[in-house]
C-alpha cells in the first residue's frame, strides 16, 4: 500500500495526467481499470484521476491530493487512518532509536532522566531524546547494545551516549537527529575489518572519529589473536581493503597496515566475548 499511495500522490498532488508505467501502476491500472497504457507510459482523464484519488482514499484512507500527507510510520499512526494497523507494513519498533550508557549514568530525556540498569537499553522516540553536550557513539551491530559494559571504553568515553544505528527507519530517524540536534561529538563504532572501516569512513553520519580496538595490545597476545582474528572473513573482503587504502585517513595508516599483514577482522560481537579494550582515532 505504501507504494500504492506515493505514485497517485505524486500524479495526483502535481496535477500530472501521465506517469512512467511500473510494477506499481500496472497493479493499480489491472485493479481499477484506470488509465490507458500508452507505450511505457500510462494516462488518465481529468476525471480519472478524481477517481484515483477516491481509490486510495477508500483504499487506505488517506488523501493523495495533499502533497505534505506522509505515510504512518507506526502501527498506532495506521490505525488512526486505517482499520487495518498493519497496512503500511510499520514494524513494530523501526521508528524508535535504542540507547545506552555504560556507566550506568541518567539518559536525559523529555520525560525526565531515565536511569536503566548497566546491560540494558532505553528504545525512545528521536523527538523525546535530548543530544546537547553529548558524545554520541553510534554502533553498527544491534546485538552489542547489551553487551557495552563489558568493553574496556577509553576513559573518556565511559559517560557517553550509545545508539544502535539500525538499518531503515530508524538510522534515517538518527540521521534527522544528529542534523536538528548536533551534539558535541559524534564517533562511529564498526567491525574492525576492511569493510567495518569503509562503512565508517564512508556513512553519511559524518563521524569525528571511529572507535576500534586496541590492535598493539592484542597483537602481543598471539593465542588471543589466533581466537578472534578470522582471516577467512578477511579474505572475502578485498574490493574493500582495495577502496579502504585509497580513503583512510592517516590516522588510521598503521592499524590498516597490521589489519592487512595479519589478515584481521574482528566482529564486533567478538571484541565484547573477550572484553576487548578499544580505542579512539580521528576519521578524517
Amino acid at each position: 500500500m505504501n507504494r500504492y499511495f506515493e505514485v497517485v500522490q505524486r500524479l495526483v498532488s502535481r496535477g500530472e495526467y501521465k506517469a512512467r508505467l511500473n510494477k506499481t501502476w500496472q497493479e493499480i491500472h489491472d485493479e481499477t481499470g484506470l488509465g490507458v497504457i500508452v507505450g511505457k507510459e500510462v494516462a488518465f482523464t481529468a476525471e480519472e484521476r478524481q477517481k484515483l484519488r477516491g481509490y486510495i482514499q477508500h483504499k487506505i484512507g488517506l488523501d493523495p491530493s495533499d502533497s505534505k500527507i506522509t505515510v504512518p510510520t507506526t502501527r498506532h499512526e495506521t490505525s488512526k487512518v486505517n482499520t487495518d494497523e498493519k497496512v503500511f507494513n510499520a514494524t513494530v519498533f523501526s521508528h524508535l532509536l535504542r540507547v545506552a550508557r555504560v556507566n550506568g549514568a541518567p539518559i536525559k530525556t523529555a520525560y525526565g532522566d531515565a536511569v536503566l540498569p548497566v546491560g540494558c537499553f532505553l528504545s525512545i522516540t528521536a523527538s523525546q531524546l535530548e543530544l546537547t553536550g553529548e558524545v554520541v557513539v553510534v554502533v553498527e551491530n544491534g546485538d552489542v547494545m547489551s553487551h557495552l559494559h563489558e568493553l574496556h571504553w577509553p576513559e573518556p568515553l565511559t559517560g557517553a551516549l550509545f545508539i544502535y544505528r539500525g538499518h531503515s527507519k530508524d538510522v534515517n530517524e538518527l540521521k534527522r537527529l544528529l542534523k536538528q540536534t548536533p551534539p558535541k561529538q559524534v564517533l562511529g563504532f564498526y567491525d574492525f575489518d576492511p569493510a567495518g572501516l569503509l562503512m565508517g569512513l564512508e556513512d553519511k553520519i559524518g563521524f569525528n572519529g571511529l572507535i576500534v580496538p586496541n590492535i598493539q595490545e592484542i597483537v602481543t597476545q598471539p593465542e588471543l589473536l589466533r581466537g578472534i582474528a578470522q582471516p577467512a572473513v578477511f579474505w572475502t573482503q578485498t574490493e574493500q581493503m582495495n577502496r579502504l587504502l585509497k580513503k583512510m585517513p592517516k590516522a588510521l595508516v598503521d592499524l590498516v597496515s597490521t589489519m592487512e599483514e595479519l589478515n584481521i577482522a574482528i566482529m564486533q560481537e567478538l571484541m565484547a566475548a573477550h572484553a576487548i579494550s578499544l580505542i579512539e582515532v580521528p576519521a578524517k
